[in-house]
């Protein structure tokens, strides 16, 4: 393709907006919410396994005081019957 022989890359950068552009507009006329939420549920179900981590934050408002606790936590799922939960110890911010 000559856009990219050229080697310009203002050349290059036009040529690939315009297809992110394309694909782009393609998901939008295609998803609506709904079909992104149901997609993403199916794939969730036919996974195997799943591992994430995290943190969670907690902030209190005591009057001017103010403090915000942060825990960190893993999750790990294996089917069929396998969930290891883990929240750690909390550190102030």
């Amino acid at each position: 393709m000559k856009l990219l022989e050229m080697g310009k890359p203002l050349a290059v950068l036009r040529y690939s907006l315009l297809i992110l552009s394309s694909v782009i507009t393609h998901a939008q006329n295609t998803l609506n919410p709904k079909a992104i939420l149901e997609r993403m549920a199916k794939a969730y179900r036919e996974l195997s396994t799943y591992q994430d981590i995290g943190v969670v934050e907690t902030t209190v408002n005591l009057g001017t005081d103010k403090q915000t606790l942060t825990r960190p936590f893993s999750i790990t799922f294996k089917r069929p019957r396998s969930v290891d939960f883990k929240v750690g110890e909390p550190f102030s911010r």
